[in-house]
């Protein structure tokens, strides 16, 4: 619940535009929908929100050399994923 003139953010990872994230949906334990920007924005705007905004958030902090998580195929594909950015999208109520 928001009162009148609040503001709703949510910043996601797992986005379609974000081509280096499609992979998480077989590593997730729930289920997911990879959304655009767009679709996400349209969910805002479908809720009642006004000034509806999105932007990628590019992760600018040091990458490793080497990668060996389960969220990426190696280290090129996190610093790929980290210059895509993550996806922020906001509205007002």
């Amino acid at each position: 619940m928001l009162r009148e003139g609040a503001s709703a953010w949510i910043l996601i990872n797992y986005y379609r535009d974000n081509p280096h994230c499609h992979q998480w949906s077989e590593l997730l334990a729930v289920s997911t929908q990879l959304l655009s920007g767009e679709e996400w924005a349209g969910l805002f705007r479908g809720a009642g929100f006004s000034n509806v905004a999105q932007k990628r958030i590019v992760d600018r902090s040091p990458s490793p050399e080497s990668y060996s998580g389960r969220w990426f195929r190696d280290a090129a594909q996190l610093c790929a994923f980290k210059a895509e950015g993550a996806l922020l999208v906001s509205g007002t109520k």
